[in-house]
């Protein structure tokens, strides 16, 4: 019998419930895609296996929860249920679910006249509703389970804290921020609520809420949470009104967004014992995955380094610094043997005016420059081709810095600081660096940080907000750190290969050194602590 048409009843999935020691909400997947967050979800699932079980919305809208259903990586468990309480009273839940496996299963709550994302989870008018949604139809579905307060509920972001404290009655919550966006739903918890949210009905934001209730609140990075309590960005910009809560938070950091192969870990010994015969493994490994990238981009790249700069078209990843960056360097040096990919997914409403400045590099440098829109079948191809990631972050809680044995070239900020320990940093990187590694420390990558300007909180707010980054005095000191140390990060491959094959096995050995089993122990144990402080 094939996995699409194994019946599970939903007395197998109370029988799943039972054996978890927590719940896990979040607000998008594997099958209900976004941002980096999807990467960590399905780490969990495979991580922690059937220690938890994940609940989510289902976003039926979704082109990736349509194939899911057909393919039968989701199935419908034939056992709706009504909401009964004053939120959404009334409103028909279908429950979906993952066939049974050796990873976590993920139950999707499907609310009728709710969850209507497009393209992602969050691309919906009725988002600050849905949560109050969801938060009742969790708690409705973990008492028809049989959930008991040994087992805790485990919630991230804004998105879970309506939930999280309709539950804390009954389980002890853990809210961990993957960013400090928030959501005000007075209005919300007034119209549509009933009598389930009162706290939600004053001045009180979703996260200012949730980090005061929370059993335990933590960030997914220690260099993120030091960022909250110190980097302008943070503290002047997007989480001022959090300042007197983030002593709350304690960082338990997540491990790798992909697991490194066995080939990568027997490139990582090969290379600490000859570091040649290790570098000839990487360039044969880097030209056959040429040779198999599609003839536009495979005849342009010819035997040039290559950059990778992926990720959502959004503020937060700057891709203007790294376009403005390398027109600078090219047209400084016309000869310089640099190639830059842009595998672009679309990111936040308004961005088409960054794409714009991407398009203008590709036609003054249609031989340097390759851009794409949308996923493309060939992304872990180029990866293996590449020589280096270029993640430009305007914050970066956390990041896929690592993505196998591809160098990373970051700026010095939050969860992309304490992850990279850079190569002979300079200026603000130096103390950056120096927080989080010690000198004998393997370097992983390469990283950047531009001086502080007189108008730097402003420079960042804009930059935040704007359609496009602003051409003022912070970007250009940005833009010109990111020339710099791509200046630097081509002579390296060129002319130190000892120095690259010494940065592909600190950024192999940094991923090796992390583990989500010790990230889950952190989360247990704080657990542990909570349960003596607040007893059910």
């Amino acid at each position: 019998m094939d996995r699409a048409s194994r019946p599970v009843s939903f007395q197998d999935l109370q029988k799943l419930a039972h054996r978890c020691q927590f719940y896990l909400l979040r607000w998008e997947t594997e099958f209900t895609p976004c941002t980096g967050i999807t990467a960590v979800t399905r780490q969990e699932r495979r991580f922690f296996g059937h220690q938890g079980m994940m609940i989510a919305p289902w976003q039926s809208r979704m082109p990736a929860a349509r194939a899911a259903l057909d393919q039968g990586r989701v199935v419908d468990m034939k056992s709706p249920f009504r909401i009964a309480g004053p939120c959404a009273h009334g409103a028909r839940v279908q429950v979906l679910m993952t066939p049974p496996g050796e990873v976590m299963p993920i139950v999707y709550l499907d609310v009728e006249r709710a969850f209507q994302g497009l393209p992602t989870p969050y691309d919906t008018p009725g988002l600050a509703r849905d949560t109050l949604v969801f938060g009742a139809a969790v708690a409705e579905f973990l008492s028809k389970v049989g959930a008991t307060g040994r087992q805790f509920v485990w919630g991230a972001d804004w998105q879970m804290v309506p939930a999280l404290t309709r539950l804390r009655t009954r389980h002890h919550t853990v809210l961990t921020l993957h960013n400090e966006f928030d959501a005000w739903l007075a209005r919300e918890a007034s119209d549509f609520g009933g009598d389930l949210y009162p706290l939600f009905r004053g001045q009180e934001t979703a996260l200012r809420i949730g980090l005061k209730l929370a059993d335990v609140a933590t960030t997914v990075n220690r260099g993120y949470a030091r960022g909250l309590r110190t980097e302008p960005i943070h503290t002047q910009v997007m989480a001022h009104h959090l300042q007197d809560l983030v002593g709350r938070i304690v960082p338990v950091e997540n491990a790798n967004f992909l697991s490194l192969s066995p080939e990568h870990k027997e490139l990582e010994a090969l290379l600490a014992r000859d570091p040649s015969s290790g570098l000839k493994v990487i360039e044969d490994t880097q030209r056959q995955a040429r040779a198999a990238l599609p003839e536009v981009i495979r005849t342009r790249i010819g035997d040039r380094v290559l950059i990778v700069a992926m990720g959502r078209l959004a503020a937060q990843k700057l891709h203007d610094v790294i376009s403005e960056g390398v027109r600078i360097l090219l047209r400084q040096h016309r000869d310089l043997p640099l190639f830059v990919a842009f595998p672009i997914v679309s990111g936040e409403a308004g961005d088409r005016s960054r794409l714009e400045r991407i398009h203008y590099l590709v036609h003054e440098f249609p031989d340097r420059v390759y851009c794409t829109e949308g996923r493309i079948d060939h992304y872990d191809t180029l990866m293996r081709a590449a020589d280096y990631n270029a993640m430009t972050s305007l914050y970066e809680p956390h990041g896929g810095a690592f993505e196998g044995s591809v160098v990373p070239i970051v700026r010095l900020i939050d969860g992309l600081a304490r992850q990279v320990n850079a190569l002979e940093p300079t200026g603000r990187g130096v103390p950056l660096n120096a927080i989080w590694h010690d000198p004998w420390e393997l370097p992983s990558g390469l990283g950047f940080r531009e001086p502080t300007t007189l108008t730097e909180v402003d420079d960042l707010r804009a930059l935040l907000t704007g359609s496009f980054a602003p051409d003022n005095p912070t970007f250009r000191a940005m833009v010109s750190a990111f020339a710099e140390v791509l200046a630097t990060a081509v002579s390296i491959r060129r002319d130190r290969p000892e120095v690259y094959a010494r940065l592909v096995q600190g950024a192999l050995r940094a991923q090796m050194e992390r583990d989500w089993l010790v990230q889950l122990g952190g989360i247990l144990a704080l657990v542990e602590e909570a349960r003596l402080r607040r007893p059910l």
